[in-house]
């Protein structure tokens, strides 16, 4: 009979149970062989030194993708755990999926600044972070879009049918800033990253509860109120960082710029103030999370100024820069996202002629 690589070995009825075909190592367990990958189901997972054992540019990418797209999940997992007794085992698998893709040769504020160009060749450097925020960014941009989803077959209407709405709301109000931002272009990603702002809190305070549970505080209490803390400072700070993030630098002030050098300008100033923002919304949620933890020397002030910033804040804040400026902002790509799959059967042609002012446009009666 022919070698099955995939056929389960009774370890009663062969005395060869568990041995490897290519390795000749004996298992005591029942496994299955995979020959294209060379492991077996009862091979650990590579661990933290092996997974960046060599690895170059492709492979650093990919390992940030995985550690911030689990890390959002895991953090999301752990909250639900801590407050609602569900998803503990998930939390666990997540996290140490997220912490066997961290990087082994970590950059920080001051070297990355001592060697910039040490820190774009090196691929644990920028090629790590850049996937890492886009891993984070994609997790919450999916999520957000089944939201987007989940309201339109609610009958509660997609992202620009939200923004039309809430546009003439905001006129209805003595809001017209407000108004012509929700009806223009740009008004299905304000309602996007405003559906995203509660999300992302929920992935920060599950992860202020995972470092407190590496430092040995295990009392629920203690942990439920960090969690609380974290949301009531970060929730109102994220949702005008999302806003800002939305609109962008560059095209928030370029609507009458029609040169050439006038458009370049504002588009370098668009990635800039991208990156920038997104520095300051890591550096910020850093702050946030070590004021919930009782470990902010600074107080309040230090979480959102950065000539306040600790040395941590300012390694993340500088993690950030990079990427940020590589995107444009890295967060808008997860918004943009949500937005293309929860709108895409919704012209934008209709959300930029819409007008607040008529009330037949107001979108649906919530």
């Amino acid at each position: 009979m022919a070698f099955d690589p995939f056929e389960q070995i009774d370890k009663e009825e062969n005395e060869f149970y568990g041995v490897d075909p290519n390795t000749g190592a004996i298992e005591d367990k029942e496994y299955y062989y995979n020959p294209i990958t060379g492991r077996s189901d009862a091979d650990a997972p590579l661990s933290q030194e092996e997974n960046f054992a060599n690895a170059g540019f492709l492979d650093n990418i990919l390992s940030g993708i995985k550690a911030g797209a689990s890390g959002v999940l895991s953090g999301q997992a752990t909250l639900s755990d801590t407050f609602l007794g569900m998803g503990g085992d998930m939390a666990n698998d997540l996290n140490e999926i997220a912490k066997r893709n961290t990087r082994t040769h970590n950059w920080n504020f001051d070297t990355i600044t001592s060697n910039p160009m040490a820190y774009i060749t090196d691929p644990q450097g920028l090629a790590y972070d850049a996937g890492n925020m886009t891993g984070s960014a994609l997790m919450m941009g999916a999520e957000t879009a089944a939201l987007g989803t989940m309201a339109g077959a609610a009958g509660v209407g997609n992202l620009s049918t939200l923004a039309n709405y809430f546009a003439g709301k905001a006129a209805a109000h003595g809001l017209p800033s407000l108004s012509r931002a929700l009806s223009s272009k740009y008004g299905s990603l304000i309602v996007a990253n405003a559906a995203k702002t509660p999300i992302e809190v929920a992935s920060e305070s599950g992860n202020v509860i995972q470092d407190m549970e590496e430092e040995g505080i295990t009392d629920p209490d203690q942990l439920k109120k960090a969690a609380a803390v974290n949301a009531l400072i970060q929730t109102p700070l994220l949702a005008l960082s999302n806003t800002a993030e939305s609109m962008g630098l560059g095209t928030m002030f370029g609507k009458n710029v029609t040169s050439k050098m006038g458009k370049a300008a504002l588009g370098a100033a668009g990635v800039v103030g991208g990156a920038t923002q997104q520095s300051w919304e890591e550096g910020m949620q850093r702050g946030a999370s070590d004021y919930a933890k009782g470990k902010q020397p600074g107080g309040l002030t230090s979480v959102v100024d950065p000539f306040e910033w600790t040395q941590g804040q300012k390694d993340e804040a500088m993690a950030a820069m990079g990427p940020g400026m590589l995107f444009g902002g890295a967060g808008a790509l997860g918004s943009r996202i949500a937005r293309r799959w929860a709108d895409r059967d919704v012209n934008d042609v209709d959300a930029r002629d819409f007008n607040p002012n008529d009330p037949n446009e107001n979108g649906p009666t919530p």
